[in-house]
């Protein structure tokens, strides 16, 4: 015995040795305070630092390493120490607690394998020895271990997973299962109920998963307290590790917010779903097994956690959502029975942060290669047991997760789904013996395909399934079908298509309400209600006439009907106060629909304003179909400044589905704003987009404006919204972008970029100051004398910063940062001209805004200081709108000082999308303008997004510069995008060419003769076709009838001439 300990002594100390190359500096814990509560909530996302469980207190708890306060204090953070060095306080504690064991009290690695391994010693009947289900990066084997009846055997009996130390400075977590498989093995043929439940039940348990990152904090701290919770992954650059619990193939990087892409953060997610041998491990072992319930343990901050883990994924709810809730509240109450702890129940996001790659979305949400598992994550111990609780408190915390554990085993036998069973997963419509407009009427037929899924256990033969209806003025043709035999989780479609006849009696819009009877070999016997529509189904509620059907439920909720704004007059509903114009803290919020029958290929279409703090507070909008909740638009954060029609498809959704809209506020327990109003929500049949011309090709002298028209038309059942952007266009010098919306920047050092012309506006204009303790703030709103396009809305208000930038739709008062865009702590739908911690309050400064009535605004930044001392130098610069649609910023005298200190860029309202010129870094000098504008510089177009009722048409103009293309042709397009769900988007080549203005024909003459007209005109030199239009008024829009190539045109099927006018043109 003293060589083995021997041996291990050395084992151990080598291993010190070797990990000291690695360095693992200790961390303190911290409690960061900011300027202000919005400051402070930046860090929370900030996967720069190890941002702790937080306890309530003012202020955010981080576990800091040395570096991080050079970080912080240059973010302008302060902070107060909790503990200089948190691994040598766990570690102290554990001392003074008794405890003169390795790894202050909790198992060591080896003392892990030695206790699964007596366990079994002692109940070898009941348990299997320990078992490894694969290796981890660094060779060591996972180690698990069975508890039922027949260990050996595999029954068709209940499984459930029960694992720790995924994170592995989490020890507490472990010990629970210990105490657990305990009281399995020493109660079974004592305690009749646990004796059921071995009986009856496969348990599985791995106390101990990332095994490298376990050994590392043993090793480096062997007295406990290390806090390394990562794997031991290289990832270069002086970067450990991968988190094991963001590395899962669902929803894996969903978004940065529930994971991080930087391998030095705590909460980095790998280079790609399972990338790590670990989770492979687990994926495979699971995917062996048919578990029903996984229970994941976790410390600390008294919390059980379910799926969805990210707000942004379906809304966050589950359609199991009342189970989850069921079991968690169940399980909390079981747990504050024995110590009197209250575990807070919910999904991640909601009582937490938001969570992406995670074990437990991924337990439940894969449902292809094995049967959905209802996973749990249980945060173990509260604020002051932290990461490894004192050695008094290892018990405890066991003992009060013990009755939940049983409770969680007990209820899984209502999980189990049966051994056959069906589900109908989709279900399309055709129109039979009609008009083939594709909706089916009175006289027609329909068709259905209906897709199955097997949801039971066991594989199913041949279905065959029969069609009735008791629907009136209803006949149906063919009632009979098969569906050929599926394995668990594959689905079908029937062989042949179900088909029924409507009568000319029946009343459209309307539902036909059938049964569908399916029956199998094995022995399935079910009916499904199945829904086919006839006509177009139509819902529209401008909300003027009451609550029509609408009802409103959930925490703080405040949704009501209002008058403070509406999209179309006079009401809206709106969620928020009406006196203070605010919603509340700890908000989820819903506005429900009345039941809405949809058609074929339905959309949703609403108009909504919101303002919501960015970032932290949440707008979803969510269709029940009966079997869940699915999110079919946002997140919306931040502020859009404007009401804005949004539409979406629900062409996911079968025809006759009946559903509720479903719109859901959410809210954090901090800073609070305005809220949100929702009105003239439609849903309905889709939309038919019609343009015209099908392209542009255009001369344009150099010292001209050319001007061409697109027209947009709507053929379809419901509003079209569409938006514009252009295409890169040609690549161009000293130029930016584009972003993900076609935004490019440009400045004056390209021999075609803009003109640095500085505005004398000196004291013209409306002054804007500020005064001391004000040099966050914002002003406004300013009336701009035009509507300005901006990332596809328009905007007739500014907002103007004393950081440099201005906003046209937030007017929240930011606290300084600076970041690349986009970014969410920055203002939303603003140009940020010199972003920076300017001091306009101070004396001898001048900020301006100023317009000249008609087409022109500017806002004028002179002498203001980015510090309160005189060397840090005084900047200059100016933001000029056009009606046009491009921002230009011209630098007057920089100066020499601070000017690799800001960020110039532009961002759009939802901050999701932006353009960054430079941000912290040298790049701009003195007397020099930049350009913002959408696509290529030498075309325009207005306006840049718009909303067309059925059969109605909407006019584009485009404006093209000559002076802007250089002598040179120049190539792009323009991208309509819209909510027809057949062509989403659509776009038309644009070929701008320089040169001399061509003159126009003469001599126009017209021969009417019958249907027919002629044209003649006389030729213009250097022309390559001629353009024929024809105008029903002077001034009207023309519909171009020809483009020849000779002098020479006949008009054939002609309209009147006396009823309009005729126009030729000359093409170069």
């Amino acid at each position: 015995m003293l060589r083995s300990l021997t041996l291990l002594f050395i084992f151990l100390f080598g291993a010190v040795a070797a990990y000291a190359a690695d360095d693992a500096p200790h961390h303190s814990l911290i409690r960061v305070f900011g300027k202000d509560l919005a400051h402070e909530k930046k860090l929370l996302s900030d996967d720069m630092l190890d941002i702790m469980p937080q306890d309530g207190a003012p202020g955010v708890l981080v576990a800091a390493l040395p570096h991080n306060f050079d970080y912080l204090a240059s973010l302008g953070y302060r902070w107060d120490v909790i503990h200089q060095d948190l691994e040598e306080f766990y570690a102290r504690r554990a001392r003074e607690g008794g405890s003169l064991d390795l790894m202050g009290g909790y198992k060591t690695h080896v003392e892990i394998l030695a206790a699964m391994d007596s366990i079994h010693a002692n109940h070898p009947s009941i348990t299997t020895a320990r078992f490894s289900i694969g290796t981890t990066l660094e060779g060591r084997d996972i180690w698990a271990m069975k508890i039922s009846d027949n260990p050996d055997q595999d029954e068709e009996e209940i499984e459930l997973l029960y694992d720790a130390l995924i994170h592995s400075r989490e020890p507490a977590a472990m010990e629970v299962l210990f105490l657990f498989m305990d009281h399995l093995t020493d109660q079974y043929g004592v305690n009749q109920h646990i004796t059921d439940l071995v009986n009856t039940r496969e348990f599985y348990f791995i106390p101990c998963i990332n095994v490298d990152g376990y050994l590392y904090n043993q090793q480096t701290n062997p007295n406990g307290g290390g806090m390394w919770r990562k794997n031991r992954r290289n990832n270069g650059g002086g970067s450990y590790g991968v988190d094991l619990n963001r590395n899962w193939g669902f929803n894996w990087g969903f978004d940065n917010n529930g994971s991080s892409p930087t391998p030095s953060s705590e909460t980095y997610r790998g280079t790609g779903p399972f990338s790590e041998p670990e989770t492979q491990v687990m994926r495979d072992f699971i995917n062996s097994r048919n578990f029903t319930v996984a229970m994941n343990y976790h410390t600390y901050s008294n919390l059980i956690l379910y799926s969805w883990g990210s707000s942004g994924y379906q809304g966050g709810f589950t359609a199991d959502d009342a189970t989850f809730q069921l079991m968690g509240d169940s399980m909390q109450f079981y747990i504050q029975q024995v110590n009197g702890a209250v575990y807070t129940v919910g999904q991640p996001w909601a009582v937490l942060y938001d969570v992406n790659g995670d074990c437990n979305d991924w337990c439940y949400g894969e449902q292809t290669t094995k049967p959905k598992i209802f996973g749990f994550t249980t945060e173990v111990g509260g604020a002051s047991d932290g990461f490894w609780p004192a050695p008094n408190r290892i018990l405890p915390l066991a003992q009060e997760n013990l009755p939940a554990n049983i409770f969680v085993a007990r209820y899984a036998v209502n999980l189990v789904p049966p051994d056959y069973q069906v589900k109908r997963v989709r279900q399309f419509q055709e129109e039979l013996n009609g008009d083939n407009d594709g909706t089916v009427e009175p006289g027609e037929g329909v068709g259905l395909t209906i897709y199955l899924r097997n949801t039971g256990l066991l594989s199913l033969g041949e279905l065959t399934g029969v069609l009735t209806t008791s629907t009136p003025n209803v006949t149906i043709l063919n009632g009979n079908s098969t569906w050929p035999a599926m394995a668990p989780f594959d689905s079908a479609a029937n062989d042949m298509t179900l088909s029924l006849s409507i009568g000319g009696g029946f009343v459209s819009p309307g539902a036909v309400n059938c049964q569908l009877h399916l029956t199998s070999f094995e022995g399935l016997d079910t009916t499904i209600a199945i829904t086919a529509v006839v006509g177009n189904p139509v819902f529209f509620d401008d909300m003027e006439s009451g609550t029509n059907g609408w009802t409103h439920s959930g925490e703080q909720d405040q949704w009501h009907l209002s008058t403070r704004r509406a999209a179309s007059p006079t009401q809206a509903w709106y969620c928020g106060l009406e006196g203070a114009g605010q919603y509340s803290s700890n908000q989820n919020a819903t506005l429900t629909s009345p039941p809405i029958l949809l058609g074929n290929n339905a959309v949703l279409t609403f108009s909504h304003w919101f303002q919501l703090e960015s970032g932290f507070d949440f707008g979803f909008v969510e269709v029940f179909d009966g079997t869940g909740a699915q999110l079919v638009a946002g997140p919306f954060t931040g502020s859009n400044g404007a009401f804005q029609t949004v539409s979406v498809s629900l062409a996911q959704f079968p025809a006759g589905s009946l559903v509720n809209i479903r719109f859901r506020q959410t809210s954090d327990g901090a800073l609070v704003q305005e809220g949100w109003y929702v009105d003239d929500v439609f849903v309905g049949p889709p939309p038919n987009i019609d343009a015209a011309p099908a392209a542009i090709s255009v001369a344009v002298d150099t010292t001209s404006v050319e001007e061409e028209i697109i027209l947009v038309g709507n053929t379809g059942g419901s509003d079209l919204v569409y938006s514009v952007l252009f295409q890169n266009g040609t690549a161009i010098a000293d130029t930016g972008g584009p972003d993900a919306f076609g935004y490019r920047w440009q400045d004056s050092d390209d021999q075609c970029g803009p003109i640095y012309s500085w505005l004398p506006i000196g004291a013209l204009g409306t002054p804007i100051t500020w005064v001391d303790g004000e040099g966050d703030m914002v002003r406004g709103p300013y009336a701009l004398p035009f509507e300005f396009p901006f990332y596809g809305q328009m905007y007739d208000d500014i907002w103007v910063s004393a950081n440099g930038w201005i906003s046209f739709a937030d007017s929240i008062n930011e606290t300084f940062t600076n970041t690349a865009l986009p970014n969410a702590s920055a203002a939303g739908a603003a140009i940020f001209a010199w972003w920076d911690d300017l001091k306009p309050q101070l004396a001898g400064t001048n900020v301006r805004f100023w317009t000249n009535g008609a087409d022109s605004a500017a806002v004028h930044y002179e002498n203001v200081r980015a510090g309160t001392a005189p060397n840090q130098g005084t900047y200059n610069f100016q933001i000029l709108l056009t009606a046009r649609g491009e921002a230009r910023v011209f630098y007057g005298n920089m100066g020499t000082i601070r000017l690799q200190s800001a960020t110039i860029g532009i961002q759009n309202a939802e901050k999701t999308v932006g353009l960054t010129v430079l941000s912290n870094q040298a790049g701009i000098g003195n007397f020099e303008s930049r350009r913002f504008a959408l696509g290529p510089r030498w075309v325009s177009v207005l306006p840049v997004s718009g909303i067309v009722e059925p059969a109605g048409v909407d006019t584009l103009r485009l404006s093209f510069l000559g002076r802007e293309l250089c002598g040179d042709p120049s190539l792009s397009g323009l991208v309509i995008r819209s909510n027809d769900q057949e062509t989403p988007e659509l776009i038309i080549p644009i070929d701008a060419t320089p040169g001399l203005p061509l003159a126009a024909p003469s001599d126009l003459t017209i021969f009417p003769s019958g249907n027919d007209v002629e044209l003649r005109w006389n030729a213009v030199p250097g022309a390559a076709a001629y353009r024929v239009e024809f105008f029903f008024e002077l001034g009207g829009l023309p519909t171009i009838v020809g483009e020849p190539v000779t002098n020479y045109f006949l008009h054939t099927n002609a309209l009147d001439v006396s009823l309009g006018y005729y126009q030729v043109r000359a093409l170069p």
